[in-house]
């Protein structure tokens, strides 16, 4: 009974004191918690972002096959040993054709003169 008294007697003093704890409250709870605009704004947001991997994640894919093709080709290319000896082999066939020359020389010369002796031939 005499809570009730002392309740009844001080009862401004204990509406402020809950109305202060209750706007602490709401003041506490607006600073930690989301309002509805911010998370609809944030599950935007997010959907965006969500977009932008599906996307990021496609070229991805895509770059992973263009490398996986470059290597692919990389892997076929010759050696460089199989350079060094292609590169004996051609010096070695220059030598044949350089040594070939002079008798194809001689051949297109006498094919020269035999064609100029059969020309002369028909004119008489």
């Amino acid at each position: 009974m005499d809570l009730i008294d002392h309740v009844n007697k001080f009862w401004r003093f204990y509406s402020l004191l809950i109305a202060i704890t209750g706007f602490a409250l709401l003041w506490w709870l607006s600073k930690y918690f989301a309002t509805k605009k911010e998370l609809d704004a944030h599950a935007q947001n997010l959907e965006q972002h969500k977009q932008d991997f599906k996307k990021h994640k496609a070229d991805h894919y895509r770059l992973s096959e263009m490398v996986n093709k470059i290597d692919h080709h990389v892997q076929n290319l010759p050696t460089s040993q199989d350079s060094q000896a292609l590169r004996e082999t051609m010096a070695r066939l220059e030598g044949r054709l350089e040594s070939v020359e002079p008798m194809f020389k001689q051949i297109l010369n006498q094919y020269n003169m035999l064609l100029e002796n059969e020309l002369r031939g028909e004119k008489k």
